[in-house]
């Protein structure tokens, strides 16, 4: 009842829906699946991913076979955007990558939130080039969500967030 607006930006839907968990790559199913049914062997290949790429992420998406748009490569490239995700990832993971594992494994199961029962305005951002989560994940939002507007981010990728934070904030 305190909420007055939502805004959602490169957002998973509900894994459970099965043409969603078909949408994403196969490498992305095998990370979830993973995560869901052997944590501890996930959280040694996510601490072994973490050591060799040392925090520089474009290295880390390339060991995980994971192409980045041209949009995502120009905002990780500059130098004020890597150096906060470069301490975001260190920090998530400083104390080991449990959390990490523990956060992919939640999104396997069947989500608690109804998502016809959300009453207040929804803004959804999504970037039409997004490889980490596929478009198809903010369509299934727009459509179960009531008085969701989705707004496509032409050739954007999934770290659009970073770039539209403070025009999308300043529009509330």
């Amino acid at each position: 009842d305190r909420c007055t607006a939502v805004i959602i930006i490169s957002s998973l839907a509900p894994l459970t829906v099965p043409e969603l968990w078909q949408s994403l790559t196969q490498r992305a199913r095998m990370l979830f699946f993973s995560a869901r049914h052997l944590p501890c062997l996930t959280r040694a290949a996510v601490n072994i991913f973490m050591k060799i790429s040392r925090g520089n992420l474009e290295k880390l998406f390339g060991l995980l076979n994971i192409p980045l748009p041209d949009a995502d490569r120009r905002i990780l490239m500059q130098p004020a955007v890597a150096g906060v995700l470069k301490k975001d990832v260190a920090e998530a993971t400083r104390q080991g990558s449990r959390a990490v594992v523990d956060e992919l494994r939640a999104q396997t199961f069947t989500w608690e939130l109804d998502l016809n029962k959300i009453g207040v305005p929804v803004q959804l951002y999504h970037g039409s080039a997004d490889t980490i989560v596929p478009p198809a994940m903010a369509d299934y939002l727009a459509e179960h969500i009531p008085n969701a507007t989705l707004h496509w981010v032409e050739n954007g990728g999934h770290f659009i967030a970073l770039e539209l934070v403070g025009k999308v904030l300043r529009g509330l």
